[in-house]
């Protein structure tokens, strides 16, 4: 977390004192360089958010107007490109090193554009996702109520091509997503009663198993090659690793964000950002104080946090 000032070895130090030697990372260690920009207003309420290496991009909606907004800002000035505006609502958006994309809810389809700006191009039209998806390598995947369960789709980025059907999940209405290399873990989005994180493959007639934990009230499902994380609005973080214990922290609910090991946290209810390492269960805050924090994007350039009508940027 970035100080207000400098060190404490700065201030009344006599002329000529000697001063200790700069602080050196040592070798192999990363760095983030300092923001130029620290909060962003946008347009509405931030309804998603994501990075590329070269910018932050959102989606905004403001019910008044309405006026729904997918724009994109320069990680380095904060320079923003407006890349659609309209009257719908965008409730997920994911971004390439070229394009930006973006759901939009009541037509159930998947567009894209580039981010610096440009026309706007369909990439999924039909059978497509009400909410989130997935974007991986040259592929975007979503999951769609099938009646008895719920069944995953695919489709090429790049759009002009048909929705492949890859896996019967056999779960409830599920709608939190994630995928690392072919392993799917989809939570259904159970209210009544609590649901458990489905664990498969993305192939038809994989086998599939319902991992321990159950999630009242699910907010975010991530997953990196060693964990799974959940979160549920009875304020817990859930993780797993393979053939390993579950784990359960009250951390407070919000979204979640991976980067480097790691899984970053927000706690909406009380403006907090927390750090968690899941291989010894340390929790760390990291950032407090910010308003309505929800949504969550992390990567080397530091951590984007949704905060009502702004976006606001921290160091790591």
């Amino acid at each position: 977390m970035m100080g207000c000032g400098g060190s404490a070895g700065d201030a009344g130090a006599p002329p000529g004192a000697s001063q200790p030697p700069p602080s050196v990372p040592p070798p192999g260690a990363t760095t983030s360089p300092p923001p130029s920009w620290e909060r962003l207003d946008v347009e509405g309420e931030v309804q998603a958010l994501t990075t590329s290496p070269g910018s932050v991009c959102w989606s905004s909606y403001e019910p008044k107007a309405p006026t729904s907004v997918v724009a994109c800002a320069s990680k380095v000035d904060g320079r923003r490109t407006e890349v659609v505006r309209d009257a719908l609502v965008h409730p997920a958006i994911a971004a390439s090193a070229e394009h930006v994309y973006w759901s939009t809810e009541m037509t159930a389809m998947i567009e894209r554009a580039p981010l610096a700006g440009g026309a706007v191009t369909p990439v999924v039209t039909k059978s497509g996702p009400h909410g989130r998806f997935v974007l991986l390598k040259d592929s975007v995947y979503w999951l769609v109520d099938g009646g008895a369960g719920s069944v995953l789709f695919s489709a090429s980025a790049n759009g002009g091509g048909s929705p492949d059907k890859v896996a019967n999940l056999g779960a409830g209405d599920a709608d939190l997503l994630s995928i690392v290399d072919s392993t799917v873990y989809a939570l259904p989005l159970v209210f009544s009663f609590g649901a458990g994180v489905q664990r498969t493959h993305a192939q038809e007639g994989a086998p599939k198993e319902t991992l321990s934990g159950v999630c009242f009230y699910p907010t975010d499902l991530e997953a990196d090659a060693e964990h799974v994380y959940w979160s549920c609005q009875d304020s817990t973080l859930h993780w797993m690793a393979a053939g390993a214990e579950h784990v359960e922290r009250d951390v407070g609910y919000g979204r979640i964000a991976i980067h480097r090991g790691l899984a970053y946290v927000t706690d909406t209810n009380h403006g907090v950002v927390r750090r968690v390492r899941a291989s010894d269960g340390a929790v760390d805050v990291l950032q407090t104080g910010i308003d309505r924090a929800y949504h969550i994007a992390v990567d080397d350039s530091g951590i984007y946090v949704s905060s009502g009508t702004s976006i606001r940027r921290f160091t790591r």
